[in-house]
């Protein structure tokens, strides 16, 4: 029985597949692109991908080549954010970055904890929404008659403030100013794919 685990030497004859994957990342008019590889457990999925790695960083050393173990992050409510999160982190680490770049990486950030915060506001909002009608004293008019004019507008202001931080408008603009963002990101390293 053999070791289970990638190989960067091509034992089972499978160059073909890495050079086909290299192909397609290094040929511009396919990008953007994206690449599966498929197969049973055990079939040399992960060694076809060291192996094109490999190669590709021999043939463009301005790669950023990022591997992301999509197993350890099972579970994760949100992976979108994670690997995108992963990917921020290796350029990062990666890169020698300007004062510009970092910059625009410290303002991704914050565009991906605005885009992030959406889902929490929400459950918030409906929790503190749940929790107020019941609250034991809310079923005594007498305790709230005097605060009715201060609730109602803490209501109003709440409701604006989801509405605002919810809609699908803003949603669209942060998602749009995180790529506009993260292409200038890339634009001023050297990072070619």
């Amino acid at each position: 029985m053999w070791k289970d685990s990638e190989s960067k030497i091509d034992y089972i004859d499978f160059e073909y597949i890495a050079d086909l994957v290299n192909y397609i990342i290094l040929e511009d008019s396919l990008l953007p692109a994206s690449i599966g590889v498929y197969g049973d457990w055990g079939s040399g999925k992960s060694s076809i991908m060291s192996i094109s790695q490999k190669r590709l960083q021999n043939e463009d050393d301005k790669a950023l080549i990022v591997n992301f173990n999509a197993w350890l992050f099972e579970g994760y409510d949100d992976i979108k954010t994670t690997i995108i999160n992963y990917l921020l982190d290796s350029i990062e680490e990666k890169k020698k970055l300007g004062n510009t770049a970092k910059e625009i990486l410290q303002g991704l950030r914050k565009s991906l904890l605005n885009i992030n915060l959406i889902p929490v506001i929400s459950k918030g909002f409906f929790a503190a929404l749940s929790t107020f009608s019941t609250n034991p004293s809310a079923s005594k008019p007498e305790l709230i008659l005097g605060q009715s004019e201060n609730i109602k507008e803490f209501i109003n202001t709440v409701k604006d403030n989801y509405i605002e931080a919810t809609s699908d408008e803003k949603i669209r603009n942060e998602i749009s100013m995180f790529r506009e963002k993260f292409g200038e990101l890339i634009d001023t390293t050297d990072i070619t794919r």
